[in-house]
Formats: structure tokens, sequence, C-alpha cells
């Protein structure tokens, strides 16, 4: 990937977050959910920030071949590259943020089971080296944030909450515990059942806020995870020991996923209150409610969550305008309403999704 085509895509997504800002509505119903929703906090911070509950404009960015931008500054041959040509490319990423006069961006810093800072729950990321576990010879994560906010752009801090590793037969660190672990065909993650994977996920979070002066967190849209056919999620053991409160499996899983956002929010308001929290789920809210057992428009009712930012990765031919629309009337509530998209879709016949979720 050259700068030029990178500097395209860059475009397309910062249009895209800056004409989609949709609402930023209070009140909706208030509906009892399966966990007691957290206390919204009241904002705080010594410094201004750029990107906040009230304002809207962003871009996106990956470290990996994954989420708004599909072709990250740290994946691929760039693992190998000295800090020099890694602190170059992120600057004129920087640069063209701010000529196009945005406000924040989202960064990935906790890819699947990895991370980008010395963590005590897992190991450096691959991402960054090439190599997990490997320590880089400059604190990354710090020069980033540093380099963002002397540009007057805000660093969110982008987190898969539960996956572990990818593939057949990863190979995972000793430092994530087995017993929280749950292996699938292609993919592992933390059991979301287990109240310990809660406590983790939150202790990461909390780690990272303490450490490091982040403006918000971000999490994608890996929750339950989508199974390959006639895969099963195997979960039944957990429903057993810790669902007996609920009516049906599916009402349980969902309610260990809002146990675990309404935790992540409780430690963001605890440690940091300014920080924004944000959520991208995938872009089809029946699949998120009965595939990924994540109760979006819950979310929005309770304020569980400051942002939610679908990932609408249709043409706008066919799915993207009933999709857009699901979210508009469905996730009205005490937040913000934005939507990620890639420009290139407007022009494209092709109404595929990048996942499953279509």
């Amino acid at each position: 990937m050259n700068i030029l085509r990178s500097t395209r895509e860059l475009k397309g997504i910062v249009f895209a977050t800056i004409c989609v800002l949709l609402m930023a509505g209070c009140g909706g119903e208030k509906g009892e959910g399966p966990v007691n929703p957290p206390t919204p906090g009241q904002g705080g911070g010594n410094k201004p920030k750029p990107f906040d509950r009230r304002n809207g404009r962003s871009s996106a960015k990956t470290s990996v071949l994954h989420g708004f931008l599909r072709y990250g500054i740290w994946t691929g041959r760039r693992t190998r590259q000295p800090k020099q040509g890694q602190k170059a490319l992120f600057t004129q990423y920087l640069n063209k943020l701010q000529e196009l006069h945005m406000n924040a961006m989202f960064f990935q810093v906790r890819p699947r089971g990895d991370v980008f800072w010395e963590s005590q729950y897992e190991p450096w990321s691959r991402s960054i080296t090439g190599t997990e576990g490997q320590k880089p010879s400059y604190d990354v994560l710090q020069w980033m944030i540093d380099e963002c906010h002397k540009h007057g752009i805000a660093f969110h801090a982008w987190i898969n909450p539960y996956r572990i590793a990818t593939g057949t037969n990863p190979t995972i660190s000793s430092m994530i515990p087995q017993k929280l672990q749950k292996k699938y065909q292609k993919v592992v993650i933390y059991n979301p059942a287990m109240p310990e994977t809660r406590e983790r996920i939150a202790n990461i979070v909390e780690e990272l806020l303490q450490k490091y002066d982040v403006d918000g967190i971000h999490f994608d849209d890996y929750f339950y995870p989508a199974l390959e056919a006639g895969e099963s999620m195997n979960d039944n053991a957990e429903y057993q020991k810790y669902g007996s409160n609920f009516r049906d499996i599916n009402t349980f899983r969902r309610a260990m996923v809002d146990s675990m956002v309404t935790k992540v929010q409780r430690t963001i308001r605890e440690v940091k209150p300014s920080a924004v929290f944000s959520i991208s789920p995938a872009g089809n809210l029946n699949n998120n409610l009965n595939q990924l057992f994540s109760d979006v428009p819950l979310w929005c009712r309770k304020g569980w969550v400051d942002v939610i930012i679908p990932q609408l990765y249709w043409s706008t031919s066919t799915y993207f305008p009933p999709r857009l629309n699901d979210f508009i009337t469905q996730c009205n509530g005490k937040n913000k309403l934005m939507v990620g998209y890639g420009l290139y879709r407007f022009e494209s016949g092709d109404n595929s999704y990048p996942d499953n979720s279509d």
C-alpha cells in the first residue's frame, strides 16, 4: 500500500464519518434489562478534548487488516520497519487528518490477545514488531498519543474485547489463563460467561487508562463469535452453572455481554470520566441480537455507551438504507449515533459485506 492509495481510502472514511453523525439523543424507553445500568459519569479532565460526547467528527484507523481502514500502518512488511519508518508513516496520516480538519483517531491497540503497551495481562502485540511478546525499542502507544495531541487530534484506543486468537491451531500466550479460553474452529475468545472474563477485560481497560492519556475506549464487534456452519456455541455447561435466573440460553448470553459492557463503562467512569466509550457493532441488528448476542438498542436506551458506530459496509443501492434506518429508529437513546463506512461503497454495485452479517 502506498501513501497515495491510503490517502484516498482515508478520505473516504473521513468524509463518511462526518456526514453520518446522526443524533445525540436523550431519553428513549426505560425497559428493564438483565443487568443494572451504571450511573453515567459527568465528564471531566483538565484539557479540552477534540472529540467528546457533544462533537462527533472522527476518522478511523487500524493497525491490522480489519476495521474502518482496510490497511493498517503496522501490518505485513511494515512490521519489520524500524521505528523511523513507523513514525514517518504515522505522521503522514496525522498530517492528512489535520489537513482535512479531523479531530479524532480510532487506533487498534489490542488486535487480539496482545496489546500495544507493557501489560501484566497480555503480551506485546505482534503487529508492532512481527513477533508476539517482543518489546519494541520505544513506547509506541505513548508516542502515537503524543503526536495525535500535538496535531489537535484525540486518540481513541480501539480494543477487541473477547478475541484472543484466530486460525485453526493458534499459539496462545501463557499470560492468558487456559480456564478463561473458549475455543472454536477458527477463533479463540475469552469465555463471555465467566465472571473472571468480565473482570479481566475491565482490568485491561483500567490498566490502559491508568498508563496512558487516551481520549476514549472503543470496542469492535467481536462479542460472541460468528460460528462456522454446523458449529455449536458449546456453552450449555456455563448456562447450567450461571444461567438459572434467565428464561433461555440466548437471554443468558446477551446478559453476559451486557454485564461486560456495563462493567467496562463503570471502570472508565471511575478511572477517567472524560474518556468516551464507543462501540462499532456489526451492521445487521438482528444478527447482533441473535448471533453475536449483543443487544445494541438496549445499550443505547440505558446509556451504557456514549457513541454507537455501526459497520454499514454495504453498497448504498440496496442494503445500506434499510440497515441505516434500523439503527436510526432502534438506537436513538442516551448516545450519539455515527456510521463507519467506506466511501468506495457509494460507487459499487457489490452488496456483499466483509463478514457474514448480511
